[in-house]
């Protein structure tokens, strides 16, 4: 956390900008100085906390989502996941009222990019996401988005019953399961499994969102390494292994098995989940 802090600059910005993907370093690094402060209170966070949340309110273009640049008129349903997901628990921690409109902009955004099938797009309506040509291309097409869109609209406050959230939970059902075993490769992708084991963790019955993350963890430990100087740590394979690296897969792995841990609400019903009573 003394690292985080130290590494936010006079405009609130946290991490190095130089980047094309810098404002996931910040939504990020917001999100975990904002849980830690709901976990300790440690008073020190709020400030950086409040700074942190305005500059990515700042960023966010007016009545949508984000992008890596400062209000370009360009969206993606990937970032904009993280910042929402980030200015949710800024305002949890107290360090700073954060606006309906920045969750209602994100649930334009995500309004937009969400076509007839319920399947959520990066950039456009049901698009398969973002690859780089010739790198990572040839790997298993999950709905990442789709996931990622489902965990937003549902902490944002809508209904389990909404026809955009039933739709793109069965086409998280209906696609390959977030499982692999060693040497298949081109089916990891530990961003997938990341979004669609919280997506299951909020929207499946107790017993369907058992079976899914047992089968996940599984697969997971297989490429955790057991021996030598990175014990502990977790292969970068997978789509964006060869870009994050093995700090990278550890770090996103590291989340997915937090949501065994750290529940973020169950459904049941029509209730509504409120954003800001969580």
């Amino acid at each position: 956390m003394e690292f985080l802090r130290s590494r936010q600059d006079s405009h609130g910005r946290i991490g190095l900008t130089g980047a094309e993907g810098w404002i996931y370093n910040h939504a990020i690094s917001l999100l975990a100085l904002s849980r830690n402060c709901c976990l300790t209170k440690d008073a020190r966070h709020r400030k950086p906390i409040s700074r942190a949340a305005k500059y990515l309110l700042d960023v966010q273009n007016p009545g949508l989502g984000w992008k890596y640049e400062f209000r370009s008129g360009r969206n993606d349903t990937s970032v904009t996941c993280w910042a929402a997901l980030a200015l949710r628990e800024a305002h949890k921690s107290g360090a700073l009222e954060v606006p309906d409109s920045a969750f209602e902009g994100a649930a334009n955004w995500l309004d937009r990019v969400t076509n007839t099938a319920g399947k959520a797009g990066y950039m456009r309506p049901g698009d398969d996401g973002s690859v780089i040509v010739d790198v990572n291309d040839t790997y298993e097409k999950y709905p990442s988005t789709t996931a990622s869109a489902l965990v937003t609209r549902m902490l944002n406050g809508q209904r389990r019953q909404d026809r955009k959230i039933m739709k793109g939970l069965r086409l998280i059902l209906e696609s390959q399961p977030p499982e692999w075993f060693e040497g298949e490769t081109l089916r990891v992708d530990l961003y997938y499994s990341f979004w669609a084991a919280t997506a299951a963790k909020i929207l499946l019955p107790f017993e369907k969102r058992k079976e899914w993350t047992s089968r996940l963890i599984s697969s997971i430990l297989s490429i955790q390494k057991t021996s030598g100087k990175d014990a502990g740590s977790f292969s970068p394979q997978g789509k964006w292994g060869m870009v994050g690296g093995r700090v990278y897969a550890t770090a996103i792995n590291c989340l997915t098995f937090e949501t065994y841990y750290l529940m973020y609400g169950t459904p049941t019903g029509g209730r509504t989940l409120n954003w800001r009573r969580r």
